[in-house]
């Protein structure tokens, strides 16, 4: 999108950066290039990050950019949703984690110096183009008497034994961003529909949406997601209601998950499998679900008790700039 009636760069521009992040952790002296109007703050933990905003609670930022992970900018949308400190501006993702999920769908694309040049380009009005507004909801997970959690995808069963593989079998390799979560779901997969007890370890679980039980029973993976694409464009949602909540769930005993896969993981299952067969995808407001394990929310590891069920729903939308 070109033209000379694109908006003006802002000019309070704050940029956060954790220097604990995935691409970042040990890179001392590592200078982005950001121009000299962008204040560069360190956020390494949340009570930093709260700090940091209240700084600007009188002359709220134009534009917060964040160079961090998945961990990171969740902490970030908890601190501006919960209890805003300003009005919410736009946020521009830069890639600075491990797996990045959330900066692949609504982040500057590219790694993590060329992103930062990009966002730098547009900021000094060395672009004239209009950058993109991408607009997502976010995740909020609440209740089992905790504070209240923020991110953009959501995941257990087979997930929490995917996320332990990546870490130990993908990450400690260095392959970082897409294609390692890419790879550490096909494995994951592949491991379920062969029964392999190191993937496959159904839960129980019950499940409500909007108000209406959606399952109840032993679950293999159950995933749940704001954004409209992951790592690699996967896209394993296939519902039809207009909900933000992208909610999808394979039941122990689904048949015939590896002949499946392909198409769910494109957003594009088989009729048997939209049929049926414990298989079930929705588009939903509001997630209710009760199980005994863990859940994945953005790489935080939250023990759930099946006697106090988790709540989640929808907060934003959020409006995220992709730079030119």
């Amino acid at each position: 999108m070109t033209g000379a009636t694109a908006p003006p760069p802002p000019h309070r521009v704050l940029v956060l950066v954790n220097p604990g992040s995935g691409r970042l952790r040990g890179r001392r002296g590592l200078r982005l290039p950001l121009p000299p109007g962008a204040r560069v703050c360190e956020v390494d933990e949340p009570r930093r990050l709260a700090a940091v905003l209240e700084e600007w609670r009188a002359s709220p930022p134009e534009l917060i950019a964040v160079a961090g992970g998945d961990g990171t900018v969740a902490a970030l949308f908890a601190a501006l949703l919960e209890c805003p400190p300003f009005p919410l501006p736009p946020l521009a993702l830069l890639p600075a984690g491990t797996a990045n999920m959330t900066a692949g769908d609504v982040g500057v694309p590219g790694g993590l110096e060329r992103a930062a040049r990009r966002l730098s380009a547009w900021l000094a009005g060395a672009r004239r183009d209009a950058p993109r507004r991408l607009t997502r909801h976010v995740l909020r997970l609440a209740g089992a008497g905790a504070t209240p959690r923020y991110g953009m995808f959501l995941g257990t069963g087979a997930v929490i034994q995917g996320t332990e593989y990546a870490h130990r079998r993908i990450h400690a390799r260095g392959l970082r961003d897409g294609p390692s979560v890419a790879l550490a779901a096909l494995r994951t997969l592949w491991g379920v529909a062969r029964g392999d007890p190191r993937f496959d370890r159904p839960l129980q679980v019950a499940l409500r949406g909007d108000g209406r039980p959606l399952f109840s029973g032993r679950a293999r993976v159950l995933v749940a997601s704001t954004l409209e694409r992951l790592a690699m464009g996967l896209k394993p949602f296939w519902g039809t209601e207009d909900g933000p909540i992208r909610t999808t769930l394979v039941a122990d005993g689904a048949r015939g998950l590896l002949c499946a896969a392909p198409g769910i993981l494109r957003g594009r299952p088989s009729r048997r499998v939209r049929g049926d067969g414990g298989y079930l995808s929705a588009n939903l407001h509001r997630l209710e679900l009760s199980l005994q394990g863990l859940v994945n929310l953005d790489g935080e590891l939250v023990a759930a008790d099946a006697t106090l069920p988790l709540e989640v729903s929808a907060r934003g939308p959020v409006t995220f700039l992709v730079p030119p």
